[in-house]
């Protein structure tokens, strides 16, 4: 089983004490009201083994589906502020004067559990059933494994990630909250422990805390006070700016390894200023973790896409290095080629001349700059370094807007996979970073495509994916001859 305190999984069923030294928790006291294991639900459908995690409006538990074989998340409905278990039946009891507010959060928790079942949103836990039963209701979620965000901190000598990495885990838990916040749910419990980080790369946002805002306005909400955003301890209006200041709270702890003070205890005096980061880093944490809710950006999109985001911390932070510091892309090629004159160019917002630039590297690099195109061979064995190089260029220059990687993120957005080719997937992410415009798809050449930095998210480069880079994508951006585009963009390396 698993402590809830540490974490520590592989615990004997039999033990009293949690087996870590930094812990030793009387694990009984943890498991006061959890259902016990080898519980069955629905019908005998599900088994509960053990739970996962316990907060103020509901315990987690690995179960099994009984008729699959398979492991899943369940997640029980359980406001401890407004029911108790009955020890004999395992079923909630509400008193009268909570009955209101519990119906209302058991409403909430049901239509956000079919909003996200719907959502299928590859950086959201998928939601694969729901049912109600003892007095409450119950959802059913993928059991992904991997570690946590919290384990990756706590595996670093300095509790810090390098830049890169925290824009690479940042870009994802953007796109994950603004598809929820579109269908108005919030999350209100973002932690390091809620982000799962996939042995791919891939981030996996869990635990949403459904129901809380259901609850009367009087009402202290749960949540982790220590990333909570003021209005949601203290039960105040919510909305997308609650969300956008827990992450900016854990974009602080990502780049810093320390945590801001907790936001209630700033409202009356909000002295602490942000220290050891770099412009653009400082202004996002800074406009993020504002404790006056309307001050605060509205929109996480916009908030993350307004500034680049890879600038570094001071030494405070940075083992080794000494002063202020920015991330400088190490210009790598595995063959050679020389980027000097795309950071150039990309350096002096030149965008048309750097998108030419970047075709003719690409064929450089791949060899076939007599041919003049690129085919899925080429795109197969790109190698490595070059890819990342460009890439990173792009993405450094331009605030975090363009790049394949930038692409990438919008395309698996959308519902794109690997080695799977779908129209109707490519249209959506022509819409979305402007390769289309009013239903058609624009040519290179028709005076559509942005070269400036107000261009659509993902807008650029688009030189690569066809137009002189690629023969089958001379005219248009769509249709079939998007499949040299696609596949570079499943490219795992970015």
């Amino acid at each position: 089983m698993r402590c809830l305190l540490c974490r520590r999984d592989g615990i004997p069923v039999t033990a009293e004490l949690c087996p870590n030294p930094d812990c030793g928790v009387y694990l009984p006291s943890l498991m006061r009201d959890v259902l016990p294991m080898g519980t069955l639900l629905r019908g005998g459908s599900y088994r509960i083994d053990y739970p996962l995690g316990k907060g103020g409006f509901g315990i987690t538990y690995r179960g099994i589906d009984v008729n699959l074989d398979m492991l899943v998340a369940i997640k029980e409905f359980y406001p401890q502020e407004h029911a108790i278990r009955n020890g004999k039946t395992g079923g909630l009891s509400v008193a009268a004067p909570q009955r209101n507010a519990f119906a209302r959060g058991i409403e909430r928790f049901k239509r956000e559990g079919k909003i996200l079942a719907r959502l299928n949103h590859h950086n959201v836990v998928r939601v694969l059933g729901l049912f109600e039963e003892r007095n409450t209701a119950y959802l059913v979620m993928e059991l992904i494994s991997g570690k946590t965000l919290r384990d990756e901190l706590d595996a670093q000598k300095d509790k810090y990630l390098p830049p890169e990495q925290v824009q690479q885990i940042m870009n994802q838990l953007v796109e994950a909250l603004a598809a929820v916040h579109e269908k108005e749910i919030y999350h209100l419990d973002l932690k390091p422990d809620n982000v799962l980080l996939l042995p791919d790369g891939k981030v996996v946002l869990v635990d949403f805390g459904a129901a809380k805002q259901s609850f009367s306005s009087n009402s202290t909400r749960a949540g982790t006070p220590t990333y909570a955003a003021p209005e949601v301890i203290a039960g105040g209006d919510i909305g997308t700016y609650s969300d956008i200041f827990e992450l900016g709270m854990m974009l602080h702890e990502m780049l810093t390894g320390e945590l801001p003070p907790p936001g209630l205890s700033r409202l009356m005096n909000d002295s602490w200023k942000p220290t050891g980061l770099e412009e653009p880093w400082l202004s996002q944490v800074t406009a993020a973790i504002n404790v006056q809710q309307k001050a605060r950006p509205q929109d996480v999109r916009l908030w993350w896409g307004s500034k680049t985001t890879h600038s570094s911390k001071t030494s405070g932070g940075m083992a080794g290095s000494a002063g202020r510091i920015s991330l400088l892309v190490e210009l790598k090629s595995d063959v050679g080629v020389d980027y000097t004159e795309l950071e150039r160019l990309l350096a002096a917002e030149k965008w048309y001349a750097a998108d030419k630039e970047t075709g003719r590297v690409m064929l450089k690099v791949a060899r076939q700059e007599e041919r003049g195109y690129l085919d899925y061979d080429d795109i197969k064995k790109f190698p490595c370094n070059d890819l990342r190089t460009i890439d990173q260029l792009w993405v450094q220059y331009s605030s975090g807007r363009f790049g394949f990687s930038v692409q990438k993120r919008i395309l698996e957005s959308v519902g794109g996979k690997p080695g799977k080719d779908d129209r109707m997937v490519y249209e959506q992410f022509g819409d979305r970073n402007g390769w289309r415009v009013k239903g058609n798809w624009i040519s290179y050449w028709s005076g559509l495509v942005t070269f400036s930095k107000s261009a659509p998210v993902g807008h650029l480069p688009a030189g690569f994916s066809g137009m002189e880079v690629v023969k089958e994508c001379e005219y248009v951006f769509g249709g079939f001859e998007f499949g040299i585009a696609h596949a570079l963009l499943s490219r795992p390396d970015l």
